[in-house]
């Protein structure tokens, strides 16, 4: 929090990316900070007192983290640049000149979109507004009144201009967050990791457990991580106890919570686009782990800030393209001397996992700036890739922006020396819009070492890069996409994933994503939405797995969320390796079958039905239901049948297209 560092305004460095390193004495005769310490008091304050009582941090559940990050994540602190009402339920923040400044045509959509209210109460403002002749801020002002948030004592409905306040942001108001409660991710790592630890034998050692590699690439505040480290941390409990590892196992205060710490630092893995939520998943690991005597920061070679989906790999860095090709000699050299340097580090804090010391934690520190001083220049060639694609909309354009950057990297590599400043601008520039993530640059002792494979006889000589992926990536269609990153983000999916369609759920693409980072054998374990298993997302996701020989081993097709978001969701375990027994039997919906095909229904995989030319001229529309004013629930229905028996004439089964293909 204190390092000038990391918030420079703190210490008046306002405007700043970073503070500069000053001398002390010059840094002394610095003007005042503008956040003084008073402030800094108040609010350290306020993280320990709550209504006049002190917190206890000691009693925090970890899963409460989770309800912190749902509450908080895609929030802004904003200044009102006039007098603002908060609306509900999204408590979006309102003036009258925004409201005035929209066409009456289409004022009750943008309501709608901006402040989160539901078609109809978007349209009854829209026509309040109307009615009271609303022209003037005042009088709009009066009106967003009755749509405000209910008066509180945590804040008010109206804002003098001028005021702080905390703004939903957009991908907020799109996109509710929901942190993932325990009774769904504990299922769900179980049956992700029970197959690979089958697969390590009978009884498993402690070190063959430890060499494992969990991933959660969407993973928020941590809840699958956390999930992922008290599992494997039992096995290897329940391993050195086979083992007769009495080092361990006597004298200690908990010998669950230092396999926990080993867990965490040397099988647990994390990527997220949200910087905050990457915080909130340090924060959790260290809660489970209780590692008091261990930094914030001891995960912090594993936990990474970026975007799952938008990355090179090792070939396609090397060839300068997002298609992997001709490799070209100089981005070789430069990818194989700064991984050479890296992954020593890395190996070294991983082999530092076991050692609470201080002086392993500094030099854990030291390692990993060293490591990423050594991986910034190949992270720069992936950056300069990804933005040339980024910078076009059209492959001809992008093209040529490649090429042009091509010729600017050679002639940088064939000099030598630091990137040139126009090359730095370029990766800024990119990175304003998308944190690229580039998976094997990022993690160089997962992937480029040929490490020994668990999950293979522990054979070396082959990579087993990661050996599972959990987590509950985000959902999202095929405009939500579009507003993540931009037109062009949806065109970079369709080149990454080789026959994905256009049309296809956000979250298809993740295991999509997944599968082309998982080792030969392996397994993924993810929530998706229930149409991951209809149309073009089936096509993009499950379908391709299936095709390349991949197993759907436990599946439930349609549950509803177990909390308050009205969300129904399916989850589906597939497995990675020829001739492995991954599950004695697959599972679909709690029961038995022989086969899960991609559409998650038992039966072997089909191919798709091909459209009979015959029909080409022919309409099965069917029905456009617009609007569900004639459909009653249950307890409508007995009023109605209550007044009169003639009622149950009237009434009958709503019946769509789903109901009638499915049952």
């Amino acid at each position: 929090l204190f390092s000038p560092h990391e918030y420079p305004f703190i210490e008046g460095w306002e405007g700043r990316d970073s503070a500069p390193v000053v001398d002390p004495a010059e840094r002394a005769a610095m003007h005042v900070p503008s956040v003084d310490n008073e402030t800094i008091f108040r609010v350290l304050e306020k993280l320990l007192i709550l209504r006049r009582q002190r917190l206890s941090y000691r009693a925090l559940d970890v899963e409460q983290i989770g309800s912190v990050y749902e509450a908080l994540m895609g929030y802004h602190v904003i200044r009102l640049p006039a007098e603002a009402v908060c609306l509900r339920p999204s408590r979006v923040w309102l003036t009258a000149d925004e409201v005035l400044e929209q066409k009456p045509a289409t004022r009750a959509k943008w309501l709608q979109e901006t402040t989160g209210l539901a078609k109809a109460q978007a349209e009854k403002l829209h026509k309040a507004l109307n009615e009271a002749g609303a022209k003037k801020p005042e009088q709009v002002l009066a009106v967003l009144d009755d749509f405000a948030v209910k008066r509180e004592k945590t804040g008010e409905a109206r804002r003098r201009g001028g005021s702080l306040v905390i703004q939903p942001g957009p991908e907020r108001r799109r996109t509710s967050s929901h942190y993932t409660p325990r009774s769904l991710t504990a299922p769900i790592v179980q049956k992700t990791l029970d197959p690979l630890l089958r697969a390590l034998g009978q009884q498993p050692s402690a070190e063959k457990i430890l060499s494992l590699k969990v991933c959660d690439p969407a993973m928020g505040s941590g809840a699958f991580l956390v999930e992922a480290c008290r599992y494997l941390a039992d096995q290897v409990v329940l391993a050195w106890t086979r083992e007769g590892r009495h080092d361990l196992l006597a004298g200690r205060e908990d010998v669950t919570l230092l396999a926990r710490r080993l867990v965490a630092q040397r099988c647990l893995y994390g990527v997220d686009k949200n910087a905050y939520a990457v915080n909130l998943a340090k924060l959790s690991l260290w809660l489970v782990t209780l590692a008091k005597d261990l930094p914030f920061t001891f995960v912090d070679h594993a936990l990474r800030h970026g975007d799952s989906l938008v990355g090179l790999s090792f070939d396609q860095i090397t060839g300068f393209h997002w298609k992997p090709g001709k490799q070209l000699e100089l981005c070789r050299t430069e990818l194989e001397s700064t991984l050479n340097e890296a992954i020593k580090a890395r190996l070294r804090i991983l082999e530092l996992a076991g050692d609470p010391s201080p002086a392993a934690q500094k030099e854990k520190e030291w390692l990993l700036r060293d490591a990423e001083d050594a991986l910034d220049r190949v992270r720069l060639l992936g950056d300069l890739v990804v933005g040339a694609f980024f910078a076009a909309e059209k492959d001809k354009d992008r093209e040529q922006e490649r090429d042009r950057r091509l010729d600017m990297v050679l002639e940088w590599l064939r000099a030598g020396g630091s990137p040139p400043d126009e090359l730095m601008e370029m990766r800024r520039e990119l990175r304003k819009r998308i944190p690229a993530f580039h998976w094997m640059a990022e993690y160089p002792e997962v992937f480029w070492v040929n490490r020994a494979d668990p999950l293979d006889g522990g054979r070396t000589g082959h990579a087993a890069w990661i050996d599972a992926f959990v987590g509950n990536p985000p959902f999202a269609g095929k405009n939500g996409i579009a507003d993540f990153g931009g037109p062009a983000l949806l065109d970079w999916l369709k080149v990454l994933h080789e026959g994905a369609h256009g049309n296809a759920d956000y979250s298809a693409h993740f295991f999509r994503r997944a599968e082309t980072l998982l080792g030969a054998h392996g397994t993924i374990g993810l929530i998706a939405t229930n149409t991951i298993a209809q149309g073009d997302t089936r096509a993009t996701g499950l379908q391709a797995l299936v095709r390349e020989g991949l197993v759907i081993y436990d599946a439930t097709r349609s549950m509803p969320w177990p909390g308050d978001a009205a969300v129904t969701v399916a989850v589906a375990h597939v497995a990675k390796g020829e001739g492995r027994s991954w599950s004695p039997k697959p599972v679909l919906d709690g029961l038995v079958v022989d086969q899960i095909n991609s559409r998650l229904r038992s039966g072997a995989e089909r191919t798709d039905p091909v459209a009979l030319a015959a029909n080409c001229d022919l309409n099965y529309q069917g029905s456009t239901v617009l609007g569900l004013g004639f459909v009653l629930t249950a307890d409508e229905q007995k009023v109605l049948k209550r007044k009169s028996t003639r009622n149950a004439e009237r009434l009958f089964p709503y019946v769509g297209g789903d109901q009638v293909n499915t049952s």
